[in-house]
């Protein structure tokens, strides 16, 4: 009975820690090309963006800084 009941209370501590060192969430910037023109954009590792009338692109705040990781 001790067992079982050490065991959830392990498992209940490993989830809480695991919870506690959780990456934050990553803020997203957004850019827009208005309807009917254009819109050009550089994103942060120098990639050039060209957008198409009414569409959006997304992306992290700190995108290309530091190592890259993809969802």
């Amino acid at each position: 009975m001790y067992m079982a009941a050490a065991s959830v209370v392990i498992l209940i501590i490993a989830g809480w820690l695991a919870w506690q060192w959780r990456e934050p969430a990553a803020e997203w910037s957004i850019v827009r090309a208005k309807s009917g023109s254009r819109s050009s954009v550089t994103l942060p590792d120098g990639t050039e963006v060209t957008l198409n009338a009414g569409s959006e692109l997304s992306y992290p705040t700190d995108f290309g800084k530091g190592r890259r990781r993809y969802n």
